[in-house]
């Protein structure tokens, strides 16, 4: 597979057009994911894959689709886990490694240790979205 194959799998996951397991099918072996739940996830790594960025805007997208109810709250935390857990993904940031971006994605990837995903957490994680 092709690097430039690789990288649009990527973006159309990162950008909320593929799911995490139409992504594994997509990157052919180079990733396994395994989700039991969300105290439970981990992605076994074969072979490199290309970096990939998003943005606040990326992260914002998904926010708002889980508000319109076009995503359940294990996707939103899914995608949050895929994102953290890959290894290729970078946030645009001028610091990327200590973006606060990453802090609000943790949250996603554990409500059971932040508080279960609500329309009010979402909303209230916007609002910190916006204001870093």
């Amino acid at each position: 597979m092709s690097v430039d194959v690789m990288r649009e799998c990527l973006e159309q996951f990162v950008r909320g057009m593929k799911s995490p397991s139409e992504l594994e099918e997509c990157l052919k072996g180079r990733r396994r994911f395994r989700f039991w739940d969300t105290n439970e996830r981990s992605i076994d790594h074969h072979g490199h894959l290309p970096t990939v960025y998003f943005s606040r805007d990326d992260v914002d997208a998904q926010l708002r689709r889980f508000l319109s109810q076009k995503m359940s709250a294990r996707d939103l935390s899914d995608w949050a886990a895929t994102l953290r857990l890959m290894g290729c993904f970078s946030v645009n940031e001028p610091d990327p490694g200590s973006s606060d971006v990453w802090d609000l994605l943790d949250e996603l990837v554990s409500p059971d240790a932040w508080g279960p995903l609500t329309v009010d957490s979402v909303i209230d994680l916007r609002r910190r979205l916006d204001r870093s």
